[in-house]
C-alpha cells in the first residue's frame, strides 16, 4: 500500500530502447546476451538523465516566435497566461527531486520524480518511479479558474488510476485530495507536501483502505541530478 504514494504531486518515464535483435550469423547464445542485457540495465535503474524538459523562459520564447510565424492577436495574453497560469508551481518545473522515506517509511525505496512542461505549457506532468523501478506513475496538472487551484490526473503501471485536486496554500505548502480507481481496497488518497526557495522539502499522506485512514508514506526531497528510474514491464490487466 505505500505504494500509493504521491498520486497527486507524483511522477516516470518509460524510455529505453528496446533490445537489439541479432543478425543470422550471430550464434544463439550471443542473441540471448543482447536480450539480456536491457534486463540488466533496467534493474540496475539505468535511464536518462533527468535535465531533459524545456524550462519556462524556453516556453515563452516558443511562444512568442510562433506569434510571429502565424499572427495571433491574442498572443500577448497568451504568453502572460503561461507565465502566471501555474503560479508558486512554477519552482519545480525542469527540476527532478529523490524523495527519501522518512519514519515508519523509511526501509521503502527512495521515490525519484522530474517536473516538466507539457502541451505548450498549457499543463505539469511530473513522472515519478521508485528507485529499484518496481513501480511509478504520471500525473498531469492544469490549472483550474480559482487561483492557486489545480485539477490533475494520475496514472500508474499498476492499473489503477487517480483524479483529485491540489490547493497551494499560503504557508508555503500544498495540499492534494485524489479519489482512486482501479484498487481493490483504496479510494482515496491525500497528502501535503511542504517547500522552501529550494524546492520541495517534505511530503506526507495517507489513504483511505477498506473505509478506514490509514498513515501513507512520509519523504523528505532533494534536487536529483542523477539517471531516472527505468521502470519494467507492468503485469498484464486480468479480469476481475
Amino acid at each position: 500500500m505505500r505504494f500509493l504514494i504521491f498520486g497527486a504531486a507524483l511522477i516516470v518515464s518509460s524510455c529505453g530502447g528496446a533490445p537489439e535483435s541479432a543478425t543470422s550469423a550471430e550464434p544463439a547464445e550471443q542473441t540471448e546476451q543482447s536480450q539480456e542485457q536491457p534486463n540488466r540495465q533496467l534493474a540496475a535503474g539505468h535511464g536518462p538523465n533527468c535535465n531533459r524538459s524545456l524550462t519556462l523562459g524556453e516556453v515563452l520564447e516558443r511562444v512568442q516566435q510562433d506569434a510571429h510565424t502565424m499572427p495571433d492577436p491574442m498572443a500577448e495574453r497568451r504568453i502572460e497566461a503561461r507565465q502566471t497560469r501555474f503560479g508558486d508551481l512554477n519552482q519545480f518545473v525542469n527540476h527532478c527531486y529523490r524523495g527519501t522515506p522518512t519514519g515508519e517509511s523509511a526501509e521503502s525505496e527512495a521515490d525519484i520524480q522530474y517536473w516538466s512542461y507539457a502541451l505548450g505549457g498549457a499543463a505539469i506532468t511530473i513522472e515519478h518511479a521508485l528507485e529499484d523501478s518496481s513501480y511509478g506513475g504520471i500525473s498531469y496538472i492544469y490549472p483550474q479558474a480559482e487561483p492557486n487551484t489545480f485539477t490533475y490526473v494520475y496514472i500508474t503501471n499498476a492499473n489503477f488510476h487517480t483524479q483529485g485536486t491540489i490547493i497551494v496554500n499560503d504557508d508555503q505548502s500544498f495540499t492534494a485530495t485524489e479519489t482512486v480507481s482501479g484498487h481493490p481496497t483504496i479510494t482515496e488518497v491525500r497528502s501535503i507536501s511542504r517547500f522552501d526557495e529550494t524546492g520541495l522539502i517534505s511530503m506526507t499522506s495517507e489513504f483511505l483502505d477498506s473505509g478506514e485512514w490509514q498513515p501513507g508514506p512520509s519523504f523528505t526531497h532533494q534536487v536529483h541530478e542523477g539517471p531516472f528510474p527505468r521502470l519494467r514491464p507492468p503485469m498484464p490487466v486480468t479480469e476481475e
